[in-house]
């Protein structure tokens, strides 16, 4: 082939060339752009999502070692309080077991037993006795109240104890103490009540 001809077919090829480029660059480009975006974007955000775990890590330990600082300071002061109720729980229920046991005593009492009214007076001394418990009036003051709080059963028992001054009747003496035996072993099971819960609460506070 002649020198001419071979030149003609590489100009024809080169003009062809350029126009294929001119015609379809475009799509190409913007395929090649359209992945390239993708690609960039999808690594960007899933080195987004890898470097975002430890700063997720580092606030969960900080909520947790907030949550614990808050539980034992809550548990420094509270702690005597709680110690209160489990002191003051066990001395009701061993009071209640006794004062049961008197119950049974003076129901079944001979009422014209001699001294009967001076028994009724120590009973309801040792009541009144029970009643001024400076722990008792701490859980009143710091935990709970119940339904009918100590002072108001001392001035009640101080009451009954001023009408000991004169000669009663052998059923009235085995009844006020009946009664004032009863009422107490009903404060001793809300204080009871009152202390569990109490108790309760403070060991799911301190995560125990």
């Amino acid at each position: 082939m002649k020198r001419s001809g071979i030149m003609f077919m590489v100009g024809a090829g080169v003009a062809a060339s350029l126009i294929w480029v001119t015609v379809y660059s475009g799509t190409i480009f913007n395929w090649i752009c359209g992945w390239t975006a993708n690609g960039v974007r999808e690594w960007i955000d899933a080195l987004g999502a890898y470097f975002a775990i430890p700063s997720i890590l580092l606030l969960a330990k900080q909520i947790r070692d907030t949550d614990r600082q808050h539980r034992r300071a809550v548990g420094l002061q509270t702690r005597s309080t709680f110690q209160l109720a489990l002191r003051v729980r066990k001395k009701v229920k061993g009071f209640a077991q006794s004062t049961q046991l008197n119950v049974n005593t003076w129901k079944a009492i001979d009422v014209n037993s001699p001294n009967l009214q001076t028994r009724g007076e120590i009973e309801l001394r040792f009541l009144l006795t029970m009643m001024g418990s400076k722990d008792l009036q701490r859980v009143e003051q710091e935990i709970d109240i119940p339904s009918v709080d100590s002072q108001h059963l001392k001035k009640a028992i101080n009451d009954t104890l001023i009408l000991y001054s004169s000669e009663k009747a052998p059923q009235w003496v085995q009844e006020s103490v009946l009664s004032f035996m009863a009422h107490t072993l009903q404060y001793a099971g809300e204080i009871e009540e009152i202390t569990a819960s109490y108790m309760d609460d403070f060991i799911k506070l301190m995560g125990k």
